[in-house]
């Protein structure tokens, strides 16, 4: 249950992280290769 929690609480801080860097890839998403960095490296 612990070890839940912590990989939930992980997993919340990656989305906000995502939802943070989607904004800027909507900026390039004209550009799909620059599209597809941010999401596999951001």
């Amino acid at each position: 249950k612990q070890g839940y929690n912590g990989e939930n609480f992980q997993l919340k801080a990656i989305l906000k992280k995502v939802k943070s860097l989607s904004k800027m890839s909507i900026t390039t998403s004209t550009n799909g290769v620059k599209t597809v960095a941010f999401s596999e490296y951001g």
